[in-house]
């Protein structure tokens, strides 16, 4: 049994699969700064987990940070999500630079190669959504207020 649990876990998982994810993410952030690339262990943390995702998909133009973190059971164990998912970001973010989805610059600001088109999974499309207005939501906030809004204290 657990064999199949891990078979079904690898598969749900793929690196190769959630890069859509984030560089879905990155096509629709446009607040370019320094360390951008930190953001990038938030994606799969607040768009796979049921809750925040479908606050996500549901978000509209006046949907801010605060507004977000106002519904508690969105961020509920959002610090251990991102622990459980780091390895996971950090293999979709070399799948996507190794296939110049995605390209960082020096300041460690991430920008989408738009030369590139990535084919993406029809069945993420909920995930690709939540993935896009969480860049919306975060546009024209630096990294280090959105963690302390999400009350994360380290990655």
């Amino acid at each position: 049994m657990s064999k199949s649990v891990d078979s079904f876990y690898a598969l749900y998982n793929n690196p190769f699969l959630l890069s859509g994810i984030v560089v879905e993410f990155y096509k629709h952030y446009s607040f370019k700064q320094q360390n951008d690339i930190l953001l990038s262990y938030l994606i799969l943390p607040l768009t796979l987990y049921e809750s925040s995702k479908a606050g996500l998909q549901r978000a509209n133009k006046q949907r801010s940070i605060r507004t977000f973190v106002k519904e508690p059971e969105r961020l509920f164990g959002l610090a251990e999500r991102l622990k459980e998912y780091k390895k996971m970001t950090n293999l979709t973010m070399q799948f996507a630079i190794d296939q110049r989805y995605l390209l960082i610059d020096e300041v460690l600001s991430v920008k989408v190669d738009s030369s590139n088109e990535i084919t993406m999974n029809p069945g993420l499309k909920p995930h690709l959504t939540a993935a896009a207005n969480l860049a919306k939501m975060l546009n024209a906030v630096d990294v280090i207020s959105v963690y302390r809004q999400f009350g994360i204290k380290r990655i």
